[in-house]
């Protein structure tokens, strides 16, 4: 299946997009709008028009002599489909598509097009913007031999491309979402939702929905609530099992919150909720006074705490406190840029093998913030995201929108400094009034809404 890029004219953005779905149907994805003036004299009595460039399927063209790869195969297809008079946007070559795309990736940033010195004539979507925001989403990095001959990764790069597209253009009338649902979804955006999740949101309350009843702002609301409660999971907490010991290991970037959020839930679970036997691990033995910052929780709260600076000692505290009901393992804090240090981290974690790993997310970070530290501390196999300082912005987009890309459920909010109050089990109706309302529901850590 072939790739052609094709013109359409209209007087308005409407019409344009009506007649590339008479013409085409569903297939044809848009690429690029462009205003421009038609007609008139000296600059006066033009019409206003507008020009839609789409890329449509069509079948392949059978293999020119020389083309081995399937990556060439895929450029020959679009310079023999450029041989087509008339419509096609001007018989690209590959170097001239992937500088189209790469002005189509400027244009969003509001910058200038980057070069490409040397680059080869490829088009390849990158995992990880694919999975976020589509400001970031086109990039040209050299193909891995291996993966030349591809088939499946080709078809799925191209169905990548299209729904990259089709969140591009959201925001605009006839692409995806009825008009009048481009302010909910800028202001889903303006709230760090990311792109591509907010138009899947949207998406799902529009397909699942009258549109006449979804008029209503306050089912809208309802309808929101609802979808997000849906693409979220939560683990509902930690849970103990009789005469068996739960390690439990805390992980994250620097300040983030780790030593105080581990000092809440030994607390929640030695005396206010639980009554279990708790005991404490700290490998963090590079910030000055860790150790001695935790060591006074666990004298007011009563619980024994040791220091491991390495894995066997590590392993030996472990043993010591296997007839406790709960273990939680702090560790250092670190840039999620230092391999260094996250191989050490790995190296503990495999020393402690513990039943869950929490990594611990500031919910105020900036969502390409979060993205890396995610990205980083996978090495760690994390089982659950714990969102620290919640009270610490009141723009929840981020949170919402890294929990749905990631798949991970999320098992604790932590909000403010208070031990051991200030921490909740995460349940999917806070997170969904996080978002919409902008606080934490009325009531503090302690309510759980449905």
């Amino acid at each position: 299946m072939g790739q052609r890029l094709i013109k359409i004219k209209g007087s308005s953005l409407e019409q344009a997009h009506d007649l590339m779905r008479t013409k085409f149907g569903d297939t044809a994805v848009v690429l690029n709008t462009r205003n421009y003036a038609e007609g008139g004299v000296l600059g006066f009595f033009a019409r206003n028009m507008v020009e839609l460039t789409v890329a449509i399927d069509e079948p392949a063209p059978s293999a020119k002599p020389g083309v081995t790869t399937a990556l060439q195969r895929r450029y020959a297809e679009n310079v023999a489909a450029a041989a087509q008079p008339g419509e096609l946007a001007g018989g690209q070559t590959p170097e001239e598509l992937a500088l189209f795309l790469r002005s189509t990736q400027a244009r969003l940033r509001n910058q200038p097009t980057p070069p490409a010195p040397g680059e080869p004539p490829g088009l390849r979507v990158n995992a990880q913007a694919a999975a976020g925001d589509a400001n970031n989403m086109v990039q040209f990095p050299q193909r891995k031999p291996e993966e030349a001959d591809d088939t499946e990764s080709l078809k799925r790069e191209i169905r990548e491309i299209r729904e990259m597209m089709q969140v591009l253009y959201a925001e605009n009338p006839g692409a995806g979402l009825p008009a009048e649902f481009g302010p909910h979804y800028r202001r889903l955006v303006e709230r760090g939702v990311s792109r591509k999740t907010a138009a899947a949101l949207l998406g799902r309350v529009v397909k699942e929905c009258d549109l006449e009843v979804l008029r209503d702002t306050r089912v809208l609301a309802e309808r929101l609530a609802f979808e997000m409660r849906r693409m979220v999971q939560v683990t509902g907490g930690i849970g103990l099992t009789g005469g068996k010991c739960r390690r439990v290991m805390l992980c994250g970037a620097t300040g983030v919150g780790k030593t105080t959020s581990l000092a809440k839930l030994a607390g929640q679970f030695s005396g206010v909720r639980e009554r279990a036997r708790v005991a404490l691990i700290t490998t963090d033995t590079y910030r000055i006074g860790a150790p001695e910052q935790l060591r006074v929780y666990a004298q007011i709260m009563g619980v024994p705490l040791s220091v491991a600076d390495d894995p066997a000692a590590l392993r030996r505290a472990l043993q010591k406190y296997e007839q406790h009901d709960l273990v939680l393992i702090d560790t250092a804090g670190g840039s999620q840029y230092n391999l260094e240090h996250l191989n050490e981290l790995r190296a503990m974690q495999q020393a402690a093998a513990p039943h869950e790993v929490m990594l611990a997310v500031g919910a105020g970070s900036p969502m390409d913030d979060m993205r890396s530290v995610l990205s980083n501390f996978s090495c760690l196999n994390p089982t659950s995201l714990l969102f620290t300082k919640i009270d610490e912005t009141r723009q929840y987009g981020a949170l919402f929108s890294l929990t749905v890309e990631s798949g991970l459920p999320v098992s604790y909010l932590s909000v403010g400094q208070g031990v051991p109050d200030d921490i909740a089990v995460a349940s999917t109706g806070k997170i969904a009034h996080l978002l919409l309302q902008g606080s934490i529901p009325h009531g503090g850590p302690s309510t759980t809404p449905s």
